[in-house]
């Protein structure tokens, strides 16, 4: 790498990114990179992912996000990167997803999303199902465009599971019959290989894992204190604002996730203009350029160190770079947790 670490975990990061670029040259195939949250996993899949085309001479990276809230900050970020000033944008890095604004699309990215022509692409998950099994002729002109490719998957764990049978079959097609790599990116790796085999599960060979002692990762990157505070009956409404209002005074800044748009609603509501710190509300009930400007917001808050409290749904979770003092999240799964 050719930035100074800063932090320890720097080092970690740059321990992985060196393990990515180091696996490039193996063949083909289907492989996962297991990497705690805050790891770096997204800038050290794209340097295996170019490492891999370039060795085995495959046409395009293709990275595939689950949720379009974070679509446009991993595909800002690798624009900087491989469109430096003078090139065309667009014209190396190209987004496809519902959430794209008139002002980043003109004729040409219209055309080039139509059959994903172009080096890199960034898309969802459903994007690229639809590709595969959807109905009609639009998603079929970009289908051949995953043949010689590499597929990044990053947050893999949020694949619906009424898809897992669908996904699997065609990650082992591609794979085995058109030449192309899957790289399955997550904290929290889901036992896609161990489907029953009749039905479909996905063929990843042993030592096939991009980082060889993942174990040691989750130990040197434990930063985090889990704390089990359910209680029979659950917590109140008004509860949740109290303890919210602590971790302000402890930690500085809180974020609080939730299971409903309505009860994210209801405890921004409850705080307002109850509290020292600037409260803020995420959901899906808001449209992707208001909650881009509010993530831009609360960023800028959390560097400056300010206090900042915001209830937010489960959109947050997967990948969306933020970092709070303190975390509340109401009663899920475990990889929900973990994302957290």
């Amino acid at each position: 790498t050719t930035f100074t670490p800063r932090y320890p975990v720097d080092h970690l990061r740059a321990d992985i990114s060196r393990h990515c670029l180091d696996a490039a040259p193996r063949e083909c195939g289907i492989y996962t990179l297991t990497v705690p949250t805050g790891g770096g996993k997204t800038l050290a899949s794209l340097r295996f992912a170019l490492h891999h085309a370039r060795a085995h001479d495959l046409d395009r990276v293709i990275y595939v996000i689950p949720y379009t809230s974070i679509i446009d900050q991993n595909a800002d970020v690798v624009r900087q990167i491989l469109e430096p000033g003078g090139v065309e944008p667009g014209s190396v890095v190209l987004e496809h997803h519902s959430n794209l604004t008139p002002e980043k699309q003109n004729w040409r990215s219209k055309i080039l999303s139509e059959n994903w022509d172009a080096p890199v692409v960034y898309t969802t998950t459903v994007q690229l199902l639809e590709t595969l099994f959807g109905a009609g002729t639009r998603g079929a002109r970009r289908m051949h465009q995953l043949a010689r490719a590499v597929l990044i998957f990053d947050e893999i764990q949020s694949l619906p599971v009424n898809c897992v049978h669908l996904f699997n079959n065609a990650m082992n097609f591609l794979a085995d019959h058109c030449g192309s790599t899957a790289v399955l990116c997550t904290a929290t790796q889901p036992l896609l290989d161990q489907v029953e085999a009749s039905k479909g599960a996905i063929r990843i060979l042993p030592g096939r894992e991009l980082m060889p002692d993942k174990h040691r990762l989750f130990d040197e990157l434990n930063r985090v204190e889990v704390l089990n505070l359910c209680k029979p009956g659950g917590w109140s409404q008004d509860e949740t604002v109290a303890l919210s209002r602590e971790q302000i005074s402890d930690s500085g800044s809180c974020l609080v996730i939730v299971n409903t748009k309505k009860a994210a609603q209801v405890l921004y509501r409850l705080c307002q203009g109850d509290i020292e710190a600037r409260v803020f509300h995420l959901s899906t009930n808001m449209c992707p350029a208001h909650r881009k400007a509010i993530l831009d917001t609360v960023r800028a808050r959390l560097d400056q160190e300010l206090p900042t409290l915001c209830f937010s749904t489960q959109l947050i979770e997967a990948g969306v770079d933020v970092d709070f003092g303190a975390v509340i999240r109401y009663a899920a799964g475990l990889d929900s947790i973990a994302q957290a």
